[in-house]
């Protein structure tokens, strides 16, 4: 899949053409002696007379600047998740949204770029991040002013929107100029903290004790033991070769299936789009030579693994899971044990990112919380009263989906541990428990749908 790209070099506008190499979409460039491409004159926005500023919707006027954007990322220290490859394979996986970008130059030399995704359903359009929720992302924007003229820019973005909508942006830091500006300057907004990103900063006079804790020390020991003890040879090893990564993906996928079907009832990677993204993701990180991949394997079986990004001076945990079938050998937390020691061993690391959420796992040692923020906006008061009433109702769906999902659970194991126990519990057992344990809540989830009511 071929497609035209512009860049500025030295000031002068050159061409350039990229295309899709493997299944990666790493983008390889070759220079083109054609005109560079004229957007269309409608997109165009005035937001300073020093500044040419232009809103571009579609993949197609995006990707004529993915150089340049990518470039830019890199300049000011974007995440290693806002890449444009891989902001390019979501939007391949996520065919039905289209992408919407704000680019802004300053003497030829692009200084902020703003890129979102407008989902069109029922007669609304949700404006969103481009990727996964709950990775990090970012606005790009080589200063505060420049920021500001981005965050001018994108409202502006919005309201060119021919249709009532509203604003859902994730997993931002709280620190960005762009969203400030955005929440500053349009009249229906509001920013919240939306998760909390657990991350070990090390000072190495402190020492490796200070980020794996006595617990941790202990419980890897006694693990190890245990292992030994059973006769299992424990084989653990990181590698950055695409070619190896690539041949793990099935074990890794199988695995992230098998517990997240343990944990939550349900797998993502169940969806065959889904996991080919997934794999898409990581291949491409690793063309990138960004992946850290450690395995650890028993009697040769793949039990548990870490999929780390080189997030510049930091080690992001994109993936981590341990088999269900070897839980009783705490694989996990022997992974994520080696994690801390060969990042810590390695002084261009600065640190571990464990990424978006407050698992358990991840507070163990000197642990720094750092807060990512939501930002939402409305296009009118009745689009925000409308966005209220489905937020009710999708809250008490997804609760009942979640109950009837761990009863399912539940009771399918119940029946697996009558089938090898000699004494099992009366046949009516387990319909007992369900009904004690979750009728409350799904009352609770009753007078959630009923409480839509009260918004009209």
């Amino acid at each position: 899949m071929k497609q035209k790209i512009e860049i500025v070099m030295n000031g002068k506008h050159q061409r350039y053409m990229a295309h899709r190499t493997d299944q990666a979409s790493i983008m390889t460039i070759s220079k083109l002696d054609e005109e560079p491409k004229v957007v269309d004159k409608k997109y165009e926005l005035v937001l300073n007379k020093e500044f040419k500023s232009l809103i571009l919707r579609g993949h197609s006027q995006l990707s004529d600047y993915a150089a340049q954007i990518d470039f830019l990322f890199s300049e000011t220290a974007a995440p290693s998740a806002v890449r444009w490859p891989l902001l390019e394979s979501w939007l391949f996986y996520n065919s039905e949204v289209e992408p919407i970008g704000v680019l802004i130059w300053n003497n030829q030399v692009l200084v902020a770029a703003g890129l979102l995704a407008l989902h069109h359903r029922n007669g609304f359009c949700k404006i969103t991040k481009i990727g996964v929720e709950g990775e990090p992302y970012w606005l790009s924007a080589r200063d505060q002013f420049s920021g500001a003229l981005l965050g001018e820019g994108l409202i502006k973005a919005f309201q060119s929107i021919k249709k009532p909508w509203f604003l859902h942006l994730t997993d931002l830091p709280d620190t960005d100029p762009v969203i400030n500006t955005i929440n500053a300057r349009l009249k229906l907004s509001q920013i919240s903290t939306f998760s909390y990103s657990p991350q070990l900063w090390f000072d190495r006079e402190c020492g490796l004790n200070r980020y794996l804790s006595l617990n941790t020390r202990s419980a890897v020991a006694k693990a190890k033991n245990r292992i030994k003890r059973d006769g299992l040879a424990l084989d653990m090893r990181w590698s950055s070769d695409v070619s190896e990564i690539e041949n793990a993906m099935d074990e890794i996928v199988q695995i992230h299936r098998e517990r997240n079907r343990l944990k939550h009832g349900q797998a993502i990677l169940d969806d065959p789009q889904e996991a080919a993204f997934f794999r898409e993701t990581v291949l491409t990180q690793a063309q990138a030579e960004r992946i850290r991949l450690l395995t650890l394997r028993l009697s040769g079986s793949l039990a548990a693994f870490a999929i780390a990004v080189l997030d510049r001076d930091m080690l992001w945990i994109y993936a981590n899971l341990v088999s269900p079938n070897w839980l009783r050998y705490s694989a996990g937390t022997i992974i994520n044990a080696e994690v801390v020691r060969a990042a810590y061993s390695d002084s261009a690391i600065k640190g571990v990112n464990w990424g978006a959420g407050l698992q358990r796992y991840k507070m163990s040692g000197d642990v720094k919380l750092v807060p990512l923020v939501k930002l939402m906006g409305w296009s009118s008061r009745p689009t925000r009263l409308a966005w209220q009433g489905r937020e009710k109702i999708r809250q008490g769906r997804n609760k009942i989906r979640q109950i009837l999902s761990s009863a399912k659970n539940f009771i399918s194991a119940d029946k697996k541990q009558k089938e090898n126990t000699e004494n099992s519990q009366p046949p009516h057992y387990a319909l007992c428990l369900f009904s004690s344990q979750y009728m409350m809540e799904i009352w609770d989830s009753i007078l959630s749908l009923d409480s839509v009511l009260s918004l009209i």
